[in-house]
């Protein structure tokens, strides 16, 4: 067991808040103060449970003392995950002026943006969620990782990892058909798979290559356009400055908090956010969880 002491702001409930959205999600089970998940790190199957409080986060292995660099692993893993070397006063700073946001803070102070630390897992997730409603999403990701992931079972429970590239590239079409993969994301999600196999396409290239050059990278392959790579570039790669204009949940958010009698269009939008030359990914993120509080 392992105890981190938490940057400032922190605040968990936002947080677990935020992991819970779903009652679909299969890839990690929330309690009223903890997570857990399961990781694959090198050849073992290793579920940690996290305690969340708003001064420290503690972290426990269930099913596996773990090595030094198992541990080590484990670490680097959860302080990604949640997101905790970023300055977020910094973010906070840069809204101060911002009425939108003064109103929306309260209650999402401390929420971190949580990533999604895989990258083939991210890009799939995007993928799947094109031209389609959350709900449905998520159930295609529960069909996917149930018929082709790796699971746990430890005291009652199920724990799922996402497919490995190998797995979702050498499934039959018609397979995924019947899991509700429509034949262009079939497509999609095979180019992407092959692309981590041989090599073209790695987390370790695009963290090194900067936003925009990432972006390019992302959007060169099909079935990636601009929202899923900006959503991958804010949901894994962490980059500050990634900003899915097109995101169906943040005009929602615009509509609300803007009062507007309609949905807006990408003119408004663009004038709604032009303002925004700093901080996109968290600005969208907290648009988005602050849909869940009205």
């Amino acid at each position: 067991m392992v105890s981190l002491s938490l940057p400032k702001p922190f605040r968990a409930a936002a947080c677990l808040d935020y992991l819970g959205r779903s009652d679909k999600e299969i890839l990690h089970r929330v309690d009223s103060s903890s997570v857990y998940k399961l990781l694959s790190i090198g050849q073992k199957l290793v579920l940690i449970r996290i305690l969340l409080e708003d001064e420290n986060l503690t972290i426990a292995p269930l099913n596996h003392a773990p090595s030094p660099s198992i541990q080590t692993y484990i670490e680097r893993y959860v302080r990604e995950w949640f997101d905790l070397d970023t300055e977020l006063e910094e973010f906070y700073q840069s809204v101060s002026d911002d009425p939108v946001f003064n109103a929306i803070l309260p209650p999402l102070h401390g929420l971190r943006l949580i990533k999604v630390p895989d990258l083939f897992e991210s890009i799939c997730w995007a993928i799947i969620g094109q031209q389609i409603n959350l709900a449905f999403a998520y159930q295609i990701k529960q069909n996917l990782v149930l018929e082709y992931g790796t699971s746990l079972n430890y005291e009652g429970h199920s724990y799922h990892l996402f497919p490995k590239p190998s797995a979702i590239f050498q499934a039959s079409d018609e397979r995924l058909r019947e899991l509700k993969c429509s034949r262009q994301k079939i497509r999609y999600l095979k180019i992407i798979a092959e692309a981590i196999l041989e090599g073209a396409l790695t987390k370790k290239s695009l963290h090194q290559s900067g936003y925009q050059e990432a972006r390019q990278q992302l959007i060169s392959f099909k079935g990636i356009g601009n929202w899923s790579a900006n959503y991958v570039l804010m949901r894994c790669l962490g980059f500050k400055e990634s900003f899915p204009i097109e995101d169906a949940g943040l005009h929602q958010a615009l509509r609300l908090h803007y009062h507007l009698d309609h949905k807006p269009n990408m003119v408004e939008v663009r004038e709604l956010t032009k303002e925004w030359t700093s901080w996109q990914a968290y600005r969208t993120f907290y648009l988005w969880q602050s849909l869940g509080l009205s």
